[in-house]
C-alpha cells in the first residue's frame, strides 16, 4: 500500500525559521529508507511537542487503524519516498517564506503517480447493490444529517451500515466507525468536497467511511417497475365473418387498451379494433395475419392518445 502526501504552497505566509515543523518533516523523511511509509501526527501548533522523531513517526506495519492514531484536527501524513515531499514545481517557492499544509491522503495499490503534487481525489465510493452513492455531506444544523437510527461499530464497513439501514431510504458512514440511517437529509446538511470524506472504514481499510463531521451518503434505488402485463404483437387483419379472437367481445364507448386488457383478463390474447371494439381469446384464428402498422389508425374512443385498431384491423396483445 502506497501513501501519498498532497501538499499546497501558500504564498506570502509568515516567514518561518530553519527549525519550522515542515522543514524538519522534510529532513526527517530523507533519513528513512525509500519505499517505507510512516505516519505523522501534528500541526504547527504542536511544533515543539512533536519535535522528536519517535513521537512523529509510526511505522505503517504497526498502524491497525490509522485514522484513530492521531488526535482530531491533526495532520495524518504518509510518505514512502522523500521526493513526494518536495516543493511544487509549478512555481519557485522559498521554503523559509512558505507554509506547507496537508490537504489530504491518497491510499492506493500500484505505482506512484508521476506527479505526486497533482490534485487527486483521495477517496472513492464503495459500490453497494441497490444503492447509489450521493457524495460527501456535512452534518445538519444542530443535529445529525440522518436522524432515524445510529449504529457505532469498531468493525464498521459500508456494507454493514447498508444492512443496518435496510429499512430506510438513505444511510451514511462517518468517522470510520459511525453509521446513520434516515429517509431524508436534515436541513443544513450540504454537499462537501469529496476529499473531506477520506477516513478509512474501521472494518475495512479499502473502503472510505466519511470524515470528521462528514458523511459518505448512499441513497436506496427505487424498485424496478413491474414487468408489463401484456406485450403488443402488432396490427393484424380481422374478418367480420371469421373473427381473429372468439372468446369474448364487447363494444365500449370508453374503450382504451388498458380497459380491454382488464375485460379480457384470464385469456391469452386481447385486441382492440375500430375505436371501441374489444375482443378476447386463447387462440388466434389462422385467417388473421399481420398487417401494415399504418392500417391500425383509429384512436381509442376512451383515450385518443392510444390506437384501437382500424376498420377490420386489430391491435393484438398477448398477456405475459
Amino acid at each position: 500500500m502506497i501513501g501519498l502526501l498532497l501538499v499546497e504552497a501558500t504564498q506570502n505566509a509568515k516567514s518561518q525559521g530553519t527549525d519550522s515543523w515542515y522543514e524538519y518533516l522534510l529532513r526527517a523523511f530523507l533519513s528513512y529508507p525509500l519505499n517505507q511509509a510512516f505516519l505523522f501526527c501534528g500541526t504547527s501548533k504542536y511544533e515543539r511537542e512533536y519535535k522528536r522523531p519517535d513521537h512523529r513517526f509510526i511505522s505503517l506495519s504497526k498502524a491497525q487503524n490509522i485514522n484513530r492514531l492521531c488526535r482530531p484536527n491533526t495532520f495524518n501524513i504518509f510518505a514512502n519516498h522523500p521526493r513526494l515531499l518536495s516543493v511544487p514545481t509549478s512555481s519557485s517557492v522559498n521554503m523559509k517564506s512558505t507554509t506547507l499544509s496537508a490537504l489530504g491522503l491518497l491510499l492506493s495499490v500500484g505505482p506512484i503517480n508521476a506527479n505526486p503534487l497533482q490534485s487527486l481525489n483521495p477517496r472513492a465510493e464503495t459500490p453497494i447493490p441497490g444503492y447509489t452513492y450521493q457524495g460527501c455531506f456535512t452534518e445538519a444544523t444542530n443535529q445529525r444529517a440522518l436522524i432515524n437510527k445510529t449504529y457505532i461499530d469498531d468493525s464498521l464497513t459500508v456494507e454493514r451500515c447498508a444492512a443496518v439501514c435496510k429499512n430506510y431510504a438513505k444511510f451514511g458512514v462517518e468517522y470510520s466507525r459511525e453509521c446513520y440511517c434516515g429517509d431524508v437529509l436534515q436541513p443544513g446538511s450540504n454537499s462537501a468536497p469529496a476529499g473531506d470524506c477520506s477516513f478509512t472504514c474501521a472494518g475495512n481499510a479499502a473502503e472510505t467511511c466519511g470524515g470528521s463531521n462528514r458523511l459518505d451518503v448512499y441513497q436506496k434505488n427505487p424498485p424496478p417497475p413491474p414487468p408489463p402485463a401484456y406485450t403488443a404483437k402488432g396490427c393484424y387483419t380481422d374478418d367480420p365473418n371469421n373473427r381473429a379472437l372468439t372468446g369474448f367481445s364487447t363494444v365500449n364507448e370508453a374503450l382504451s387498451v388498458e380497459l380491454c386488457a382488464a375485460i379480457c383478463k384470464g385469456y391469452t390474447y386481447f385486441g382492440v379494433e375500430y375505436f371501441r371494439e374489444c375482443y378476447c381469446g386463447n387462440t388466434l384464428a389462422p385467417s388473421s395475419q399481420p398487417a401494415q402498422a399504418g392500417e391500425c389508425n383509429s384512436p381509442c374512443s376512451g383515450d385518443n392518445t392510444e390506437i384501437c385498431g382500424g376498420a377490420s384491423r386489430l391491435n393484438l396483445y398477448q398477456f405475459n
